[in-house]
């Protein structure tokens, strides 16, 4: 069975390296998804700075409560 898992992995593995033995995952790609991320985060950021003291109470409290929710959905989720 754990060869099974083994040939699995690998086969995975190998199928995100193209034939010239490049992978989807290159340092290029990774960079341009950093920045992306940063950028987002610091737009975000400075939207948020600017929201009266109100708008961002309930925006947390919007936001808590649905991280709150779907954690207690996975957590006792039947199985």
């Amino acid at each position: 069975m754990s060869e099974n898992k083994s040939s699995t992995i690998q086969e995975e593995l190998s199928s995100d390296i193209d034939k010239e033995g490049k992978s989807d995952f290159s340092f290029n790609t990774m960079v341009g998804v950093a920045l992306i991320g940063a950028i987002s985060s610091v737009t975000l950021y400075y939207i948020y700075t600017q929201l009266s003291q109100e708008t961002k109470k309930s925006l947390r409290e919007t936001i808590l409560g649905s991280i709150t929710k779907k954690v207690v959905q996975l957590t006792c989720e039947e199985k």
